[in-house]
């Protein structure tokens, strides 16, 4: 997130909130990384697994609250 407009980067910081809404991620390690999200979702276990952004987009339960 470091390249890019500040639209881009704005519209980035607010779908990582969204994506900290949700009840199967429980942190977002680094902006950096490529799987920067750890969810427990895909894990199939508490224990969570890192995922990309990608893979949180498609699931779509950040939206549900």
């Amino acid at each position: 997130m470091k390249d890019g407009t500040p639209i881009k980067q704005e519209f980035l910081k607010d779908v990582m909130k969204q994506i900290l809404s949700c009840k199967h991620c429980t942190e977002i390690v680094s902006e950096s990384s490529k799987t920067p999200i750890r969810c427990t979702k895909y894990a199939g276990s508490l224990v969570p697994i890192s995922v990309n952004l990608a893979t949180c987009i498609t699931c779509g339960d950040y939206k549900l609250k």
